[in-house]
């Protein structure tokens, strides 16, 4: 039985995944213990100095100077990557049964020379010999590919996740991906509009308790605005309630507030704007016309917002 899998892994701002191909087909490794096979991309320290990655750390990582989330903004800067890549090498040992050593990772687009060399290093800390960094676009669009291998079309992968914006223009023909130009913004994503969210809640509890002040709030703040997000994605309001959210004259005061989606894409268009202004520069710079791209793939969690799609769809009519 072949054993020496190279493993393919999405290092995410937000989540990550481990996968292998086999049978023709890429399989996502779960996590032994939540049968997921999305981890959070968290790390933390909990009262009894334990180390926690993933979803074993949702408890700890808001309690400030016990964790960290987001560290992939933060590239070159920390090694909390390697203890990630670290927590999916183990998900994946145990679930084929043997060591792994190979691996293949994702990283955006727009990465610096300094942040590829310090997921390099993160792969190496974990155990891992990284034969290669693919960029995220690049990997989607391959994944396209197997699937479409005799398609002949120029392709936009809009890859929008929970910290980076990367739009990679791309042809397809005779079934090799020419990427022909990539642009985009590593401080956009999803996060982004978590803290629009959260502005909004606070915005609305302060008219409501004029004067009256929060301390402390923010991991459930970062927690109630994540899935409000979600919710909102779906659905036209969204209500978020933080019980004993603040104290007046000794007593607790609840949060209890509706969003509406209204409200919502209102407070996103500064960060719609930024995603479109994106889109125009990858064209602008290969001099190609919305009207020529055939396909659009629409990549990462933050795709999911129905005004994301809607300003992708008008960009590439337009």
């Amino acid at each position: 039985m072949k054993t020496n899998y190279a493993i393919g892994i999405d290092l995410g701002t937000s989540t990550s995944q481990i996968c292998i191909y086999k049978n023709n087909e890429s399989l996502p490794i779960p996590d032994p213990v939540t049968k997921i096979p999305i981890i959070p991309s968290i790390v933390a320290i909990n009262e009894r100095k334990k180390l926690l990655v993933g979803e074993a750390a949702q408890g700890a990582v808001d309690r400030p100077g016990y964790g960290v989330r987001e560290s992939k903004r933060l590239m070159g800067t920390e090694e909390i990557a390697a203890l990630i890549l670290r927590k999916l090498k183990e998900n994946a040992e145990e679930a084929l049964g043997h060591p792994i050593q190979d691996a293949v990772i994702s990283v955006p687009a727009n990465f610096p020379d300094a942040a590829r060399k310090a997921t390099f290093n993160a792969g190496e800390i974990a155990g891992l010999n990284v034969l290669r960094l693919i960029n995220e676009p690049t990997a989607a669009a391959l994944a396209f590919g197997i699937k479409n291998i005799n398609s002949e079309e120029q392709i936009v992968v809009f890859d929008f996740g929970g910290g980076t914006l990367d739009i990679s223009v791309l042809e397809m023909f005779e079934g090799v991906l020419d990427v022909k130009y990539s642009f985009g913004d590593p401080h956009l994503g999803g996060k982004d509009f978590d803290e629009v969210i959260i502005s909004l809640l606070l915005k609305k509890f302060e008219a409501q308790y004029l004067g009256v002040p929060v301390y402390n709030r923010e991991a459930e703040l970062k927690g109630q605005a994540e899935q409000a997000k979600k919710t909102l994605s779906v659905e036209q309001s969204c209500d978020v309630q933080i019980p004993y959210f603040a104290t007046k004259d000794g007593k607790g005061i609840d949060l209890d507030i509706e969003i509406t989606g209204t409200e919502f894409e209102k407070a996103i268009t500064p960060l719609l704007e930024r995603a479109r202004v994106c889109i125009r520069e990858a064209l602008n710079k290969k001099k190609i016309r919305p009207s020529a791209i055939d396909r659009v793939l629409l990549v990462g969690g933050t795709t999911y917002i129905p005004a994301v799609r809607n300003m992708v769809e008008k960009s590439f009519n337009s």
